[in-house]
């Protein structure tokens, strides 16, 4: 027999959201946007957004070079969502 899954309402607001698991998603994709907003200033403005609203870093990181229009086919692209579907079924045993 199948267990039912309860589901978990999203937080009404960031203040709601102290104490969640985060993974990182660092994307860029053409010279200008990797001039202003590169891997490092993604990881630099993701770590005050973490600190500031109490989330646990996983360790998690997915990174990609890829347009934003096709980053869902790639492979990268794919990967947070089947890691996401791990950490449930791992954690409903």
């Amino acid at each position: 027999m199948r267990e039912l899954r309860t589901l978990k309402r999203l937080p009404r607001s960031l203040d709601d959201i102290g104490g969640l698991r985060v993974a990182r998603w660092i994307r860029e994709s053409t010279a200008g946007q990797y001039d202003r907003y590169g891997p490092a200033s993604q990881r630099e403005q993701q770590d005050r957004f973490i600190e500031r609203h109490g989330l646990r870093d996983t360790g998690l990181v997915f990174q990609v070079a890829h347009c934003g229009t096709t980053v869902w086919r790639s492979a990268t692209g794919i990967r947070p969502s089947l890691a996401i579907r791990s950490c449930r079924s791992s954690s409903a045993h």
